[in-house]
C-alpha cells in the first residue's frame, strides 16, 4: 500500500479525512514557518552580531555585514506565519 497518493485515488475508506488532513496542514504550517526562523535566526545570525557587538564596544574595527538584513528578513516572515496562523485559528 502507498502511503502518499492523488486526492482522487484516495479510496472511500480514507476519503473521510482528507479535509482533516488539509485543515490541520493550513493551521500546522504558519506555526511550523514561524518556529524555523526562530531557531534559524538564534542559531545564525543573532551568535554572530551579538560577536560583532562585543568587538564594536571593546573598540575594534568590523567589516560590513549583511546580517542584520538576514536577521531581519527572518524576523518578518516570522511575523508574517504567525499573523497568518492567528487568522486561521
Amino acid at each position: 500500500m502507498e502511503a502518499v497518493c492523488y486526492e482522487d485515488d484516495v479510496t472511500e475508506q480514507w476519503a473521510a479525512f482528507t479535509d482533516d488532513n488539509a485543515a490541520f496542514f493550513a493551521e500546522v504550517l504558519p506555526a511550523l514557518v514561524a518556529a524555523a526562523c526562530l531557531v534559524t535566526r538564534m542559531a545564525v545570525p543573532h551568535p554572530a552580531l551579538d560577536r560583532r557587538a562585543a568587538a564594536i564596544i571593546a573598540g575594534g574595527e568590523v567589516a560590513p555585514s549583511r546580517l542584520h538584513l538576514a536577521y531581519a528578513a527572518l524576523e518578518v516572515v516570522k511575523v508574517l506565519a504567525l499573523v497568518t496562523a492567528g487568522a486561521l485559528f
